[in-house]
């Protein structure tokens, strides 16, 4: 028995330190013909993910060809507020800066994009606190991000939707798994998100469902279950509509080019949240 006690430290040890190596040797850059379609995925209609709706909105054609900047500007009840939100690309279409307004995210920030050889390889963030960043890495047809809370994520694709595992001081804390059309994040082994898809194609029509976790007190397990379905439907007149089960929480509306031209929040009556109106305005090559 005594042989064990001393052995298993050091198995246990070993592997901490494979684990290590392994993902260590994931940051060097070296792109395949995957990397590009990763910073797409990763870009694309950022300003939704404020919203939790960017995977629905990346199934709605919207065209950005040929644009320079966005400026997004806000109205509530008669008070406009001008460029809460600004995105700025380089000739080739690619993020090249982003502005977020304090109203939009509790701090005003600016977000700077490296690129090498045509790929992300850092994300400057600058707010009142300073400067940080995101480095970013290519190997093994993946993605790899050096993030700024000190974590490295692992990023793989499946169709238009990304899934990741999170590593701090190169032992896993997070990991996402494909099961079916879900995606499912784990904590310690615990699950503790799920989301599910209609699709990973991005392509209409589209939902999703999102889960929730649940505790039964009795046995301290912890389950997922069904919270609320999200789904995109396109109206007669080009808006399109996004609802939560029966309600349409959000509704966008593309002009003639396919670019976005209005987006609004509805509003919750029950909530006292009030509708808000962003119009966005552009500037081309």
């Amino acid at each position: 028995m005594s042989r064990f006690i001393f052995i298993l430290p050091f198995f246990v040890l070993s592997l901490l330190a494979q684990a290590q190596m392994s993902v260590d040797k994931l940051l060097v850059f070296s792109p395949d013909e995957h990397s590009v379609k990763y910073n797409e995925v990763y870009t694309d209609n950022f300003f939704f993910g404020n919203f939790g709706i960017k995977y629905l909105v990346n199934a709605v054609p919207i065209s950005t060809k040929n644009i320079k900047t966005v400026k997004i500007s806000t109205e509530t009840e008669g008070n406009k507020t001008p460029d809460v939100f600004e995105l700025k690309y380089d000739e080739e279409g690619k993020l090249i800066q982003m502005k977020v307004s304090e109203m939009l995210s509790g701090k005003a920030m600016t977000v700077d994009y490296v690129y090498k050889d045509g790929l992300i390889q850092e994300e400057i963030f600058k707010d009142s606190e300073g400067t940080r960043s995101n480095k970013f890495h290519y190997a093994e047809g993946k993605m790899i991000v050096e993030n700024l809370k000190g974590m490295i994520d692992v990023y793989q694709l499946k169709g238009k939707l990304l899934f990741k595992e999170s590593y701090l001081n190169g032992k896993p804390v997070f990991k996402d798994r494909i099961e079916g059309k879900c995606r499912i994040t784990s904590y310690q082994r615990d699950d503790i998100d799920k989301t599910c898809y209609s699709n990973f194609t991005g392509e209409m029509p589209v939902s999703v469902e999102e889960f929730s976790t649940s505790e039964n007190v009795k046995t301290n397990k912890i389950s997922l279950v069904s919270e609320s379905i999200w789904k995109v439907e396109e109206n007669a007149n080009g808006t399109y509509s996004f609802l939560n089960g029966k309600t349409e929480l959000y509704r966008l509306e593309l002009d003639k080019n396919g670019t976005v031209k209005n987006f609004e929040f509805m509003g919750i009556k029950s909530e006292f949240k009030k509708p808000i109106h962003f119009s966005f305005s552009y500037t081309y090559y």
